[in-house]
């Protein structure tokens, strides 16, 4: 008896797709007639991914996500608001600053340590004697004394620490999975964490946390592939699970852009800055297909989403294209 063995191959974007996030999408298939008999089973998989590097596991926020201030300052809180294109980065007041930056912006953690300093700058009057640095060796968040003052740095823990509250183990008010996610990256616990803020100083004995910390990193690769299917009408066992259907690892092809960026100066007027950015296309293909089941007998829709290698949705405003390939063959 003849295995029959038949192949269909189909093509996705999430441009027309009217979520912001296009790192998610779901997809009618019934017009592809993904079909099989009782006797058969369907399987897919990823013959090519093309996804923007501007994807990030960071989405923007109306709220604070992040809190620094440092000794030089006198305190005085810088706070900061992640942006899908706006930027905003004021000048020293005195007072209290809200800086804005596009998620675009915070795609590594050396990026993300540059935005803190420019949050350090933005509540200190003349140049930094202390700023956020990385350990070449350890890889641990440091502070940069070149002027040798042992001036204090802290990182607020309100933003990414779910449990603390006023009272240790209590829900925090303030917190956000993306502030969470910005602590993580950073190196800071946020597990059982009992404390206002992360100090940091050229004195060991003033860096509350460092006992815990761990190499910053930003939890962006392998890019996962989760996927879920819809079956209609009709139930059917693991219709709605998500699994990973391919991991994708970064494999940019650079191009360029002209980007607009708003800077606050004093007397609160602004200046218009372009500057001239790399982009790029992560693009993955594969010679031998790896498919997983589809549990299912008609696909009517599909779901896919991006995630991290932690399980953190990812966010892009910029729609990812696929290539996929079922295939549909007799299970006797």
């Amino acid at each position: 008896m003849l295995n029959m063995t038949y192949l269909k191959r189909v093509y996705l974007s999430s441009y027309d797709n009217e979520n912001r996030n296009k790192a998610r999408a779901s997809y009618d298939l019934d017009s592809a007639d993904i079909t099989c008999l009782s006797s058969q089973e369907i399987s897919v998989g990823v013959v090519e991914a093309v996804i923007p590097t501007s994807i990030s596991w960071l989405a923007p926020t109306p709220r604070p996500v992040l809190e620094v201030s440092s000794s030089q300052g006198n305190y005085i809180k810088a706070f900061l608001f992640v942006t899908e294109s706006e930027t905003v980065i004021p000048s020293y007041t005195g007072s209290n600053t809200e800086l804005y930056i596009p998620f675009t912006a915070m795609t590594s953690a050396t990026s993300l340590v540059s935005v803190m300093n420019l949050m350090l700058k933005s509540v200190v009057s003349g140049a930094l004697t202390a700023k956020f640095g990385v350990d070449p060796q350890s890889g641990k968040l440091i502070s940069e004394d070149n002027a040798a003052a042992a001036d204090q740095l802290l990182v607020g823990m309100k933003y990414g620490n779910p449990q603390g509250g006023p009272q240790s183990g209590q829900p925090e008010p303030a917190y956000t999975k993306q502030g969470q996610l910005i602590l993580q990256a950073l190196g800071l616990n946020t597990t059982n964490f009992v404390g206002e803020f992360t100090s940091i100083s050229g004195f060991d004995d003033n860096n509350a946390n460092r006992a815990i910390w761990h190499p910053v990193d930003t939890p962006r690769i392998p890019i996962n592939i989760h996927v879920s299917f819809g079956c209609g009408a009709v139930s059917s066992a693991g219709v709605g699970e998500s699994r990973i259907l391919e991991s994708v690892l970064q494999v940019p092809a650079f191009g360029t852009r002209n980007t607009l960026y708003r800077r606050v100066t004093e007397g609160a007027d602004s200046e218009d800055i372009t500057r001239r950015e790399n982009v790029s296309n992560i693009v993955f293909t594969k010679k031998h297909v790896d498919r997983v089941r589809v549990p299912v007998k008609h696909v009517s829709d599909i779901t896919i989403e991006l995630k991290d290698a932690y399980g953190t949705p990812l966010f892009s405003i910029a729609p990812p294209y696929y290539e996929l390939e079922f295939e549909i063959h007799d299970t006797v």
